[in-house]
């Protein structure tokens, strides 16, 4: 498991680097803005639920990110995090794909032309016998 305590490592390392937290802080900010620019946009300014949320969330981020840019340290490793799993399953689930995308018809159309792939091994038959005596 020396990955993990390695993949651990490096997005440990990334969360702390100021320069990333900054630019967490203004993509969420700026999808916060977005999400309630269309939401004002579809249902007006009522302030329901969503449109509160939205903008209690998007004036912490602008907050944190202009001025205390290290308490996004938390929420940028769980993304970084998430970020990985991510990576690590679409890689497997990609390399999956193409193998079966390559493989399976390989199969059928050999299936189809009666190509039979028989792997035999190849023994030396030796008849001959090896006096141990005389081996010098």
């Amino acid at each position: 498991m020396q990955w993990i305590k390695n993949s651990f490592k490096t997005i440990s390392i990334n969360s702390l680097n100021s320069k990333k937290q900054k630019q967490f802080g203004y993509l969420f900010s700026a999808f916060l803005i977005l999400f309630s620019s269309i939401s004002i946009y579809k249902n007006g300014l009522i302030f329901n639920t969503k449109q509160n949320i939205a903008l209690v969330l998007l004036v912490f981020f602008i907050t944190s990110t202009l001025f205390f840019s290290k308490g996004l340290y938390p929420l940028l490793f769980i993304w970084f995090s998430i970020g990985e799993l991510l990576g690590k399953v679409s890689s497997f689930t990609i390399l999956a794909f193409i193998y079966f995308a390559i493989f399976t018809p390989i199969t059928f159309v050999l299936n189809i032309l009666n190509k039979k792939i028989k792997y035999r091994a190849k023994w030396v038959d030796r008849s001959d016998t090896i006096n141990y005596e005389n081996l010098s």
